[in-house]
């Protein structure tokens, strides 16, 4: 078989150079230098096509660039139109995630900051209640303590208030009893005094049993003496001073009466004290067998009730 030649295609980009460099590739065929090649070289003679006249440079310039261009801006549109689709789509994507991610990313960053803008807030009234909470504890602590002292203080007090009110009532109580006991023995002691002066008189009846006859003499002289002077003394006789029903006389000692009115009151009084609602006290005596209180008023004598 025989190898045909076929003449390389000339490209738009060819025919750009070539007529800007004004050069062209049709060059003619040299004859071959081998005999033994001369069947080769004439068939392919008959298969290729005449040569082309040559070009004109300057034919070539004008549609030749004008083909340039076109070929430049078609490319340029299709780049434009149909590659650049999908990393378009994919960086609008991305560029719409990143946007999310930093939309959440400051929502976050917000809602952190908020969390430690609480936090600080719960950190700070708790230090204040804490701190609140000791200072009230403390003055709770110091009331509660002078409210014990206080307490202790008034319970010592009141003690000692119900010692001595107690000693008080039994001192009187005892001195009552004493004064009881006085009275009781009083009227023994006045008995016993009046017994001797009778015994006196019975034992020296006998020794005085001689003189018995001169006795009525004297008594009657006496008696004649006596009776005109009986009318002077009766009508001379102070009247008896009215008694006071409002107090009553209890105990004397020591020149001292003790006295009692309607509401169970005791008073000490002495000669020239004041009884309230009498006046001024006059003396202590002794009147028979009892003791009265003189007043100006009246006397204060022993009453039942």
């Amino acid at each position: 078989m025989t190898k045909i030649e076929a003449k390389r295609a000339v490209s738009p980009a060819d025919l750009l150079k070539a007529a800007v460099t004004g050069k062209s590739e049709s060059q003619p065929v040299s004859p071959p230098k081998d005999e033994a090649t001369a069947p080769k070289v004439a068939l392919a003679k008959r298969l290729t096509l005449p040569p082309l006249p040559p070009l004109d440079p300057r034919r070539l310039a004008v549609p030749g660039a004008a083909l340039a261009v076109g070929a430049l801006l078609g490319g340029g549109v299709i780049a434009m139109t149909r590659s650049p689709g999908v990393p378009n789509d994919t960086v609008m994507a991305l560029s719409t995630t990143l946007d999310a991610g930093r939309t959440e990313t400051a929502r976050l960053a917000s809602d952190i900051a908020q969390l430690h803008a609480v936090l600080a807030d719960l950190r700070a009234s708790t230090d204040t209640s804490r701190k609140e909470a000791a200072n009230r504890s403390g003055v709770l602590g110091e009331r509660l303590a002078q409210l014990d002292k206080s307490l202790n203080a008034k319970t010592a007090a009141l003690g000692e208030r119900f010692e001595q009110i107690e000693r008080e009532q039994n001192a009187r109580i005892a001195s009552l009893t004493a004064q009881l006991d006085r009275r009781a023995a009083a009227p023994a002691a006045a008995a016993a005094k009046a017994e001797p002066t009778q015994t006196g008189s019975i034992a020296e009846a006998p020794r005085n049993a001689d003189a018995k006859p001169a006795e009525p003499k004297v008594t009657e002289a006496k008696l004649a003496d006596a009776k005109p002077v009986e009318p002077k003394m009766k009508t001379a006789a102070p009247e008896k001073p009215p008694v006071i029903d409002g107090w009553a006389l209890r105990d004397v000692y020591d020149g001292t009466a003790i006295l009692e009115n309607r509401r169970r009151r005791l008073v000490e009084v002495a000669p020239g004290d004041m009884l309230p609602g009498v006046g001024r006290v006059e003396g202590v005596e002794r009147h028979g067998r009892e003791w009265v209180v003189v007043t100006r008023q009246g006397l204060v004598t022993p009453q039942p009730w």
